[in-house]
């Protein structure tokens, strides 16, 4: 595949998760010469004690040990701007309801820091959602953002050629500002 993608002057990449950086030798190495870190979807989504399954500071400086700085090919990095809200019926995840925001209304009570329960069944962006259904908000805000960067750029000297915003949309982009999405490396 490598010797196809070179006479086409095709450039093959990777994605890699905290896990196979922290294990490269029991993992193994890509076959390519630049990979991108995703650094999100690090917590159990199902797990009635996580508080955010997207990102989390303490799991992420916990998968960044001595191999980050050692491991062998460039990186890039993608870093979380996303949020939804997990929907839990019967004590079982059912959907994840994309961009969920902060809401307190005639349908969703907000019960606690990011917990909400539907109080009146309802179509929430082409899911049904019944009374009595929880949802958990999770979301990555601008400090997070911020703390993310530092810890990155203490566990290592070598800096990515790209930082990946994902996912990138008109509402994310309004909800953290343009300025502060064009300078979020320089942290």
């Amino acid at each position: 595949m490598q010797k196809i993608a070179t006479s086409k002057n095709i450039a093959i990449t990777s994605t890699l998760r905290l896990h196979q950086v922290k294990f490269m030798q029991k993992e193994g190495i890509p076959p390519v010469k630049n990979t991108t870190l995703m650094l999100y979807n690090m917590g159990n989504i199902s797990n009635k004690n996580t508080k955010n399954s997207i990102f989390d500071l303490q799991t992420t400086n916990a998968y960044l040990d001595k191999n980050f700085e050692k491991y062998p090919l460039q990186m890039d990095w993608a870093l979380p701007i996303f949020g939804w809200g997990v929907v839990k019926r019967n004590g079982k995840v059912v959907n994840l309801l994309a961009d969920f925001l902060e809401e307190n209304n005639e349908y969703i009570k907000k019960i606690d820091e990011n917990q909400y329960k539907v109080i009146k069944s309802h179509y929430k962006k082409g899911f049904y959602l019944y009374k009595d259904d929880e949802i958990r908000q999770e979301k990555v805000n601008r400090e997070d953002l911020k703390q993310l960067i530092i810890l990155l750029k203490k566990k290592t000297t070598k800096y990515p050629s790209t930082i990946v915003l994902y996912h990138f949309d008109k509402i994310l982009i309004d909800k953290l500002g343009i300025d502060f999405l064009k300078n979020v490396g320089k942290s």
